[in-house]
């Protein structure tokens, strides 16, 4: 079970830093 439970976290973290990296890159493409 806890495998389970660490892999869906592990999907949603990875969908997070992915979200994160689009902001970032769309800010500094706002600025340029």
């Amino acid at each position: 079970m806890a495998v389970i439970v660490n892999r869906k976290a592990r999907h949603e973290y990875e969908i997070l830093e992915t979200f994160e990296a689009g902001i970032v890159l769309s800010g500094a493409e706002a600025r340029a």
